[in-house]
């Protein structure tokens, strides 16, 4: 499974890519890409326009530019995929 969320002002704009091996977000054009790998999340907390990972040794927190509308189905795909492999998701 994989699905991509992009804005639909710019191709350059915010999008994440979600799949069954990580999820990638771009906050912008100059902005390197965050990866974050699935094997290596204990548990996810989402909150307004970001997502805290709480990895295997470290703690990641990414922020993200986007409408409303996109956020919610952002949080959605994050949160079914992540219950599928057992990791424990907190809302904010």
């Amino acid at each position: 499974m994989a699905l991509t969320i992009t804005s639909e002002r710019s191709k350059y704009s915010p999008k994440v890519k979600v799949t069954d091996e990580h999820i990638e977000i771009r906050r912008g054009f100059f902005q390197k890409n965050t990866i974050v790998h699935w094997a290596d999340v204990k548990a996810i907390t989402l909150l307004s326009y970001s997502i805290i990972f709480e990895l295997t040794e470290s703690v990641q927190k990414v922020e993200y530019h986007t409408s409303s509308s996109i956020s919610k189905e952002i949080k959605e795909v994050i949160w079914e995929l992540a219950e599928t492999k057992g990791i424990v998701v907190a809302a904010g």
